[in-house]
């Protein structure tokens, strides 16, 4: 583990630091593809906020189905939980993209934003935009096919990774979605062929990013629109 260089940024964190003097005690952490950071019902004891990796959220099924409920990368945080009074995490927390993480102990976070009206300002507004993520993805599961879904997902992990390829297998992304592994595969090769992506040995590269959204569904743009009113007007 080491301290933060300060070439990337994390606008949360960023805005957090600055007002409530977080500095000393953030610490930087990587965790492989996959880690699991918390289980459910798992004490979550320190805040996270990526800089380069991506973190997921996932709901469960006792038949052991699962699903991506929110992609947290530099815009975002987890933890909200814990300043809702939960300490507990609701979800697994996954390291989905491998990248650098920021953290602080969650009982410092709590105590030093105590009275600084911005930061909880901001807080409430990720909050809101979470909450807003979570319905969005509800009603995107329910109506869009794998192939709008699939489209989405890869926008949502490059808009966090700020690049053009991607380390992302079938079997991960069938994961995120909820859905059959030859169903993903299916939509890749589909996607290969009309030349919006080039996938090989686990790495996506997007070829045509206006064909890719032109072919994910509306909760791709909508998401953003949410996260900017919400979210970034306050940063």
């Amino acid at each position: 583990m080491r301290q933060n260089s300060g070439r990337l940024r994390n606008l949360l964190l960023e805005s957090f630091a600055r007002e409530c003097g977080l500095e000393r005690w953030i610490e930087s952490v990587h965790f492989p593809p996959g880690h699991q950071i918390a289980a459910p019902g798992q004490l979550l004891d320190h805040f996270y906020f990526p800089l380069s990796g991506v973190l997921s959220t996932m709901g469960h099924l006792r038949e052991g189905a699962t699903a991506e409920t929110l992609t947290i990368g530099n815009e975002g945080m987890v933890g909200v939980p814990i300043w809702l009074g939960v300490p507990s995490s609701l979800e697994s927390v996954l390291q989905r993209v491998p990248g650098e993480l920021l953290r602080i102990p969650a009982r410092i976070f709590c105590k030093r934003i105590i009275g600084h009206r911005r930061t909880e300002r901001l807080l409430k507004r990720f909050t809101a935009y979470s909450l807003g993520f979570a319905s969005q993805t509800n009603l995107c599961n329910a109506h869009h096919d794998i192939q709008q879904k699939t489209c989405r997902w890869l926008l949502d992990i490059a808009d966090r990774v700020n690049s053009f390829k991607l380390r992302v297998t079938h079997a991960l992304l069938a994961h995120m979605l909820g859905v059959r592994r030859q169903s993903v595969s299916e939509v890749a090769r589909n996607l290969q062929n009309a030349g919006v992506i080039r996938y090989s040995r686990g790495e996506v590269q997007i070829l045509d990013r206006r064909q890719l959204e032109e072919m994910s569904c509306e909760c791709y743009g909508e998401m953003k629109i949410v996260y900017d009113r919400l979210v970034r007007v306050v940063l």
